[in-house]
């Protein structure tokens, strides 16, 4: 059987969605993906949720917020505008929920990391 397209992608990480200006070190951005637990349970916008795809949970903003551990969000203005709007607004109010903190933000990627209660 021929390889789909899919296939391909999964193999060579393609980036489709992607606007290659704005990403200037995908490397540098893997590498802070990886401070990520890989057991932890992530929600993530869908134009960098490709690179988090190895692990069992893994939720496309808006899901999954209130299940995932961490939340990831590349605001690429390349996304669709109702997209790049509603991820701003989440990320306006993580900034202001104390359950959770921002543990990276380099540019127009950031990571908040859910704070849990201690018993």
């Amino acid at each position: 059987m021929e390889p789909t397209l899919l296939d391909h992608c999964l193999r060579t990480r393609c980036k489709f969605g992607y606007d290659t200006k704005q990403i200037s070190n995908m490397d540098e951005i893997d590498q802070t993906l990886t401070q990520i637990p890989s057991t932890a349970r992530v929600a993530a916008s869908n134009n960098i949720a490709s690179h988090l795809t190895n692990r069992e949970y893994l939720y496309i903003l808006p899901l999954g917020i209130k299940n995932a551990d961490f939340i990831v969000f590349y605001l690429t203005p390349s996304q669709p505008a109702d997209s790049l709007e509603i991820d701003k607004k989440l990320v306006e109010k993580l900034n202001n929920d104390p359950h959770y903190h921002v543990v990276s933000e380099k540019g127009i990627l950031i990571i908040f990391k859910k704070v849990y209660a201690e018993i």
